[in-house]
């Protein structure tokens, strides 16, 4: 009988502390105790993320994809986008700082764009 009580004390225990901060909740988290132990119930618990990183998560999430412009298909020819020289350096400059273009290929393309 008192293993009965300390298993459904500690099952609520582990739901109520630990599931109600975290993604899996206290009904998931109070299920897990009871079936299995409240010891495989707390850790469960800490496998799942905090609500706080869930919130951060989600946060991130929309922010990336709020920035996104949505893709139109058209041809290449239709597209008269004037572009700089300065952004065309920039963009050589990074992929030379990335390590895809070599010095002497980044100096010809420099060059091609400043004559």
């Amino acid at each position: 009988m008192e293993i009965i009580l300390f298993w459904l004390f500690g099952s609520f225990f582990v739901a109520g502390v630990f599931g109600t901060a975290r993604k899996i909740g206290f009904f998931q988290a109070l299920i897990l105790s009871l079936f299995f132990s409240p010891v495989i119930g707390i850790i469960g618990c800490l496998m799942s993320p905090t609500l706080e990183e869930e919130r951060k998560k989600q946060e991130l999430y929309q922010k990336l994809t709020k920035d996104e412009q949505p893709v139109t298909p058209t041809k290449i020819e239709d597209q008269k986008l004037p572009i700089s020289v300065a952004d065309e350096l920039k963009k050589l400059k990074e992929l030379l700082d990335a390590g895809v273009l070599t010095q002497e290929e980044f100096d010809a393309q420099k060059k091609k764009l400043l004559s």
